[in-house]
């Protein structure tokens, strides 16, 4: 099985058979065209395996991108002050989302429901996890435009594992990830991350 985002699967296999037809029945340029979008589709869509940090305090990247700022602010869906980490998703992928951490999905908000809810950030998906230790994080991404593509696989009430992927999103959208104020930073803006592998924080206790 090709390393593709389970969502996009029979998508691709829809793709490759169009393409396998049009070579047989079809103009040579149909087929050039349909075998381009192939090959597109599987680069954009490919979801390989990450190597999860054994640290069980870390906070790993959530997607493959850059940060672009570490700051203090207000957490809009928890009404907390929070250590804000920013960062920008990649154009060309990979475009999986994986949970930064390991605990349990106490919230999920969709674009319809920050839409109209008083001081949420309209337009955005957020899913709220907190830990067995009760560290609370949240990781919202900005699904302004015309274009989404978004997906996820975990639902409120269930445990998802540190560096697990949880969904698919895409393309280049911003994210940010509210922790504890107490969390210690491990990046800057500027610094490459990969989803499920690099930490970007690590809860302090004690």
């Amino acid at each position: 099985m090709l390393p593709i985002a389970r969502e996009t699967r029979l998508f691709v296999v829809v793709l490759l058979a169009a393409a396998v037809l049009a070579t047989v029945y079809l103009h040579y340029w149909v087929a050039a065209v349909l075998w381009g979008l192939c090959g597109l589709s599987i680069f954009l869509l490919r979801d390989f395996k990450r190597q999860i940090p054994a640290h069980p305090l870390g906070v790993v990247s959530p997607v493959d991108g850059v940060i672009t700022s570490v700051s203090r602010a207000e957490d809009p869906f928890l009404k907390r002050e929070a250590l804000v980490v920013r960062m920008r998703q990649h154009m060309y992928g990979e475009f999986n989302v994986h949970s930064p951490v390991e605990g349990k999905v106490t919230g999920r908000w969709w674009p319809e429901s920050t839409k109209d809810e008083e001081n949420l950030p309209p337009d955005h998906f957020a899913l709220w996890i907190q830990t067995d230790e009760g560290d609370d994080t949240v990781v919202a991404v900005d699904l302004h435009g015309h274009f989404r593509l978004m997906h996820c696989g975990v639902q409120r009430g269930e445990r998802t594992g540190q560096g697990r992927r949880c969904g698919l999103v895409g393309f280049g959208r911003p994210v940010t990830i509210y922790l504890p104020v107490n969390a210690r930073v491990a990046v800057e803006p500027g610094q490459r991350v990969r989803a499920g592998s690099d930490e970007i924080a690590t809860f302090v206790h004690g």
